[in-house]
């Protein structure tokens, strides 16, 4: 996987929805993705 993302926007609106559906959990996985740090 690349790491430089050439589509934030698309990463942020993804994790806006998560968070706003309260899936604290997901947020945290997401967060955690070795294959995005």
């Amino acid at each position: 996987m690349k790491r430089r993302i050439e589509n934030p926007r698309i990463v942020l609106l993804d994790c806006s929805l998560e968070y706003k559906k309260g899936e604290s959990q997901t947020s945290l996985e997401f967060s955690g993705e070795p294959d995005f740090t």
